[in-house]
């Protein structure tokens, strides 16, 4: 299903991938447009039908790198329209929310996801399948989230808020291949 007029607004946290989301969404969403975290404080996200938050590669936990990354993300008190947080849009969105983060392994390969209920975002996509890991930090339960997957090394892989309609995703589903693309149009399918 084409929602051939939503507007997509991602915020890069200055991921390598941009491009990798924005063709995800290229068949579902009209108009697209890319702004950075620090953008995003002074942003207008009336028009919005979508937000997405990239990965990053900055560590929240990092004494140097981490200070003042947590409360970048405040601009989500704005933010009406569905939002998916994806690897450290995830965690920030989390951490906005009241999760806490922690170090981990670094995790750089592909990770079986197990989806612990049935949901519209995981239509078609079977528990177990294997999505695209990067990352060495990982959230606790937000309050007020229900937590939908998990894998063997994070405990905490996709959490939803459907009153807030905001999911967040530890992993990539735009360099995953058919599950992520599966995982994007649901996405529009079941929010914009």
């Amino acid at each position: 299903m084409a929602a051939t007029n939503a507007e997509l607004i991602l915020i890069d946290c200055g991921s390598t991938l941009v491009s990798r989301i924005h063709a995800c969404f290229q068949p579902h969403v009209a108009r697209r447009r890319t702004i950075t975290l620090v953008e995003a404080a002074e942003a207008d996200f009336s028009t919005a039908d979508l937000v997405v938050i990239s990965g990053s590669p900055r560590q929240f936990t990092d004494p140097v790198q981490g200070r003042g990354y947590p409360e970048q993300f405040s601009f989500l008190s704005r933010v009406t329209c569905p939002v998916l947080g994806i690897c450290a849009g995830h965690q920030g969105m989390g951490l906005y929310h009241g999760a806490r983060i922690s170090r981990c392994e670094r995790q750089e390969a592909m990770e079986p996801i197990e989806f612990l209920v049935e949901h519209p975002l995981l239509d078609g996509i079977p528990s177990g399948t294997a999505f695209a890991e990067r990352h060495s930090e990982e959230i606790t339960l937000p309050p007020g989230f229900r937590l939908l997957a998990r894998s063997k090394r994070c405990g905490v892989e996709m959490v939803v808020a459907e009153d807030l309609r905001r999911v967040g995703v530890q992993f990539h589903p735009e360099i995953s291949g058919e599950p992520g693309f599966r995982f994007f149009a649901n996405l529009v399918s079941h929010w914009v």
